[in-house]
C-alpha cells in the first residue's frame, strides 16, 4: 500500500506535466467565463470612477488638513 502511494506521488511530481495540466485547466476555465455586455461594463466603470473620485477627495482633504496642522505646529 505504501509503495503504491509513493509511486503515484512520484508520477504526479513531474513539473512539466503539472505545468501542462495547469495550462489545460486554465483554458478549460476560460471557456466557462461569461463576460459582461456593454451596458453592464459601463455601469461597473461608472461605479469604479465614482469610488476613485471619493477616495481622491478624502485623501486630498486629509492632505490639506495635515498640511495645515503641521504648519500650525511648526510656526
Amino acid at each position: 500500500m505504501v509503495k503504491k502511494d509513493q509511486k503515484e506521488a512520484k508520477k504526479t511530481r513531474n513539473p512539466l506535466k503539472m505545468l501542462w495540466n495547469y495550462i489545460k485547466a486554465s483554458f478549460r476555465e476560460l471557456k466557462e467565463v461569461r463576460f459582461p455586455n456593454g451596458k453592464a461594463t459601463r455601469k461597473m466603470l461608472f461605479g469604479v470612477l465614482v469610488y476613485v473620485g471619493l477616495i481622491f477627495v478624502i485623501i486630498w482633504a486629509l492632505d490639506i488638513l495635515f498640511n495645515w496642522m503641521f504648519k500650525a505646529i511648526l510656526s
